[in-house]
């Protein structure tokens, strides 16, 4: 896994954050995830407006969250992801 996360920061300087995302569900398929238990844009609230990035889960209940930032900009990711947990 760790020549993947390489992989990803080496694509991640210039990418936008759906190219980031689409190459981690990329990675997650390569290492075995099926393509039916990795969810993207899954919205957390009621009101839609928070949606985590990628959700994977096993036998239907969430149990990774991925919050994918564009390079440089993950000053709020924490909290974020807090909020969505």
């Amino acid at each position: 896994m760790k020549a993947e996360l390489e992989e990803i920061a080496g694509i991640a300087r210039g990418a936008s954050e759906r190219e980031i995302e689409t190459e981690v569900v990329h990675i997650l398929k390569r290492a075995g995830w099926p393509r039916a238990q990795i969810n993207q844009d899954v919205p957390i609230s009621d009101k839609g407006a928070d949606k985590a990035d990628i959700v994977l889960r096993l036998d239907g209940q969430p149990v990774i969250l991925v919050e994918v930032k564009k390079y440089g900009h993950s000053r709020d990711a924490d909290n974020q992801v807090n909020r969505y947990c």
